[in-house]
């Protein structure tokens, strides 16, 4: 098994900010949130995951505070690395919250297996 098996069945939250730009990872990032995206069009029982480049932060602060507080992220992360757009929307961000929405199925449909370098 690879990591291609995982992100099929495992939901995703990715985030980073639009500011921290070591490594170009808020690229990275973004560019990982498209392929996602790509992905979930073709098999929309797979690759659940919810991408939030925060705009207006930075490190150190409480993402995953209890009270859930809103905020400002990036509303698309393609439009965003092709045109630099920087539209935003306020969303709950808090990881616990997402993950309550999905319930894990130990027995799935479905298995991929993508075998590299065999």
């Amino acid at each position: 098994m690879n990591f291609k098996f995982y992100r099929y069945f495992i939901r995703f939250l990715i985030f980073n900010f639009r500011f921290i730009t070591f490594y170009n990872r808020n690229r990275a990032v973004a560019e990982y949130c498209v392929k996602l995206k790509n992905l979930q069009l073709n098999d929309s029982q797979g690759y659940k995951y919810e991408c939030n480049i925060h705009s207006q932060r930075g490190y150190n602060f409480l993402d995953n505070h209890p009270s859930e507080i809103s905020q400002k992220v990036i509303n698309d992360p393609e439009k965003w690395l092709k045109d630099n757009d920087n539209s935003c929307s306020e969303r709950n961000t808090n990881a616990i919250a997402y993950l309550k929405n999905f319930t894990r199925n130990p027995i799935p449909n479905r298995i991929i297996i993508e075998s590299s370098g065999i």
